[in-house]
């Protein structure tokens, strides 16, 4: 025979449990891309000739950078300082599809800078 005080420990069993799952299902929203600065969106259209080079799979259609890469990291870091590819490494899917972060890093060294320097 069940007894009363049974029956409410049951219901109270169940609802701690309901409210524990809901709880536990409730996942966090996720975090949102931060926003790109202005001038970003082109500069990253212009670095356009690099993308088969630092996509990631199946999307990298090369293993080298092209000579056109070469001038669009130049412009990118001379125009920005880097800003606008420090977005794409910190967000490697910015452009809708990933890209190789450690590749786009890579570029200073497969394309070293000059450095320029000024008249007295």
């Amino acid at each position: 025979m069940i007894t009363t005080m049974t029956l409410q420990l049951i219901v109270l069993a169940l609802s701690v449990t309901s409210t524990l799952l809901l709880i536990a299902a409730a996942q966090p929203p996720p975090p949102q891309p931060l926003p790109l600065p202005s001038g970003c969106s082109n500069e990253l259209v212009l670095f356009s000739p690099c993308l088969p080079y630092v996509s990631s799979p199946p999307n990298n259609l090369s293993n080298t950078a092209s000579d056109s890469c070469c001038d669009a990291f130049s412009t990118a870091l001379n125009s920005t300082n880097g800003v606008c590819l420090c977005y794409l490494v910190r967000q490697p899917s910015i452009l809708g599809f990933p890209v190789n972060d450690t590749r786009v890093l890579s570029l200073s060294s497969v394309f070293p800078l000059e450095k320029t320097t000024t008249a007295p």
